[in-house]
């Protein structure tokens, strides 16, 4: 394993590892920023293969939870394919593919760890919806144009009465 702080475009640039013949990796997140819609994400890893790329999430559960898992949490499936989109819209070199790979926190044996693929192109509108959300409150930043509520219509709401922000969002900024 060769050790290499620098950007994709330098990491190209250096010579493969003599002993493994791999590509120079050390463990950074790399975060992706678009201003455009004004939302980040850090990857936890990047695989470099065939000359594109595949990003990777790395999740750890406890262990009952790792036995019993069959399929990935959305939250973390959101997560990988926003960050797959915006690696995208950066026009990297990608696989169509992102991963949400398991581990489990209590367990130093045993067990594997558990990969989830994900199909990314296919799989867009499984975050279309965050993705509009974000251009909204891009605009809101901008022209001050509140965006449409959604999730709470009143300050009595199930959400808003759990929301630390309600206080502002109702009364604030009308």
């Amino acid at each position: 394993l060769v050790n290499f702080t620098g950007t994709y475009e330098q990491a190209l640039d250096e010579s493969p590892c003599p002993k493994c013949e791999t590509k120079p990796v050390n463990y950074h997140e790399i975060q992706y920023k678009d201003n455009e819609y004004m939302i980040s994400g850090s990857v936890d890893f990047h695989l470099f293969r065939e000359g594109a790329l595949i990003p990777i999430e790395s999740k750890s559960v406890n262990a009952s939870r790792w036995q019993e898992m069959t399929s990935p949490d959305p939250n973390h499936v959101s997560q990988v394919l926003t960050y797959w989109h915006l690696m995208d819209r950066r026009k990297l070199p990608l696989h169509d593919v992102a991963v949400i790979m398991y581990t489990g926190k209590d367990i130093y044996r045993g067990y594997p760890i558990k990969e989830y693929p994900q199909h990314a192109s296919r799989s867009m509108n499984r975050i279309e919806v965050l993705i509009e959300e974000a251009s909204e409150w891009s605009a809101f930043k901008h022209n001050g144009a509140l965006p449409p509520r959604r999730c709470c219509t009143s300050e009595r709401s199930p959400k808003a009465r759990k929301c630390q922000f309600a206080q502002e969002c109702f009364h604030e900024f009308g």
